[in-house]
């Protein structure tokens, strides 16, 4: 099982998936690993319901972050 997950799989699908976009938004989005250990850790962090409300939370300030990069580009890309 560790070996079709952690080897198999990610490799099959990240090969794949470069046929058809540039490496650059390849590596960004092999980038957001630790975004997936935190969500999946939220399922059951210690501290309990505290604890997954801090981590909702702490992702929304990042999707924050984007959702503004991506509003100055848009807006004040040629200023």
């Amino acid at each position: 099982m560790l070996g079709l997950v952690n080897a198999a799989l990610p490799f099959t699908l990240i090969a794949w998936g470069q046929t058809h976009i540039h490496s650059g938004v390849a590596a960004i989005t092999v980038a957001t690993v630790p975004i997936f250990v935190v969500l999946l850790a939220g399922l059951a962090p210690v501290g309990g319901l505290a604890a997954t409300v801090d981590i909702i939370a702490s992702t929304a300030g990042s999707l924050c972050y984007a959702a503004s990069a991506l509003y100055i580009q848009i807006r004040l890309g040629g200023a």
